[in-house]
């Protein structure tokens, strides 16, 4: 049973038998106490397509069993709407289930809840195409593309500081070398070949980061063509 007002923040995993759920958004159309949630849906198991279920509870009265429909936009994208809720309705759980499986495996502890308070209220709801959700899919996906291109890009920052930092030392080390003696001197030079070995390891790394900004950058630009054409439908 949800507690009054719990809710589940946008794009938090929750773990179900068979799938990982995350809430992409949430929108209450008032005029026809309406609620819609979009939510990403990872796969776990042997690769065999789910069929996706839910039970629906609302906190202000759970023995209402709310009409449902669940739309199937993608595999990974689906779209929920719950009918008929309370005016003044407070949380509502999910409890998301593969219809595949048995009634044993499909009970959990793990919900997603949705609160009244955090979820965008509008006064009309007006029906869209699949397209139109594609597109918001879309958008999602290219706003994760780009927090990888963001981590990616801060993590060369890095290396590039731990490099120069490293390569300082390096320099410091090699002109105090005159002033050392024969042992000293072959501590100093086994120290700048362990520091040498470390800056080339950051340069590998710098390599693979760069390697999947590329990706994610392919990926960015495949993904607004896709847009372009859901728009035009």
């Amino acid at each position: 049973m949800p507690k009054a007002h719990e809710d589940t923040a946008l794009r938090t995993p929750v773990s179900f038998s068979k799938m990982d759920v995350e809430v992409a958004s949430k929108d209450f159309y008032e005029s026809k106490n309406l609620l819609e949630i979009n939510v990403l849906v990872k796969e776990r198991g042997n690769g065999i397509p789910i069929d996706l279920g839910v039970n629906i509870k609302e906190k202000s009265d759970t023995e209402v069993v709310y009409k449902k429909k669940i739309v199937k936009i993608t595999d990974q994208y689906y779209v929920i709407f719950v009918h008929g809720l309370p005016d003044k309705w407070k949380s509502v759980s999910f409890d998301f289930y593969d219809k595949n499986e048995s009634k044993s495996v499909m009970k959990g502890d793990q919900k997603i809840y949705v609160s009244s308070a955090k979820t965008e209220k509008h006064d009309r709801f007006i029906p869209q195409k699949d397209a139109f959700y594609e597109v918001k899919y879309t958008n999602l996906l290219m706003k994760d593309a780009e927090k990888i291109i963001k981590e990616e890009q801060e993590m060369i920052a890095k290396a590039n500081k731990n490099q120069n930092e490293l390569q300082q030392k390096i320099e410091s080390l090699k002109e105090e070398l005159d002033y050392k003696t024969e042992t000293e001197k072959a501590e100093v030079n086994q120290t700048i070949s362990s520091l040498t070995l470390k800056i080339e390891g950051y340069k590998r790394e710098k390599t693979d980061h760069e390697k999947l900004i590329k990706e994610q950058q392919e990926r960015i630009k495949n993904l607004k063509k896709k847009k372009q054409e859901l728009e035009v439908k």
